[in-house]
């Protein structure tokens, strides 16, 4: 039985539509003055879209979360996978910059795809290059 067809038309939530905001992120810039940018939900989805399409992401990647999930880029690691059928691996917060807890997860979950700054990327690629020498 449908209890949503029992509720009154005029106490449902409306249906959300493209145009409409997601969420609000809040930025400095370059000016240094904080503002808030307003997302739409048609950017995210063509976001997920080109990402998934273009990079050729299926269901045999997996996606390591390593940004706070306060971070813009959290929104397309975390959903892109859903969108393609691929593993979410989540990183505690406490363990984000610990190279021992990322060199476990990107051996044991098959990791794909992650995205940190360039700098603890250089960082990791060398301690994962002397890890995979020791094998």
């Amino acid at each position: 039985h449908n209890r949503l067809r029992e509720y009154p038309l005029d106490k449902r939530v409306p249906a959300v539509q493209s145009h409409h905001a997601a969420y609000v992120m809040y930025t400095s810039g370059s000016t240094g003055v904080p503002k808030g940018v307003v997302v739409e939900h048609r950017s995210i989805i063509n976001t997920l879209d080109w990402s998934k399409n273009y990079y050729g992401f299926g269901p045999g990647d997996a996606f390591m979360q390593i940004p706070s999930f306060f971070f813009d880029s959290s929104v397309t690691s975390i959903l892109t996978p859903l969108t393609c059928g691929a593993k979410w691996v989540q990183v505690p917060e406490e363990d984000r910059f610990n190279l021992e807890v990322l060199k476990h997860n990107i051996k044991y979950n098959h990791v794909t795809y992650f995205l940190i700054v360039p700098a603890f990327y250089i960082v990791l690629l060398d301690e994962m290059h002397r890890y995979l020498e020791g094998m």
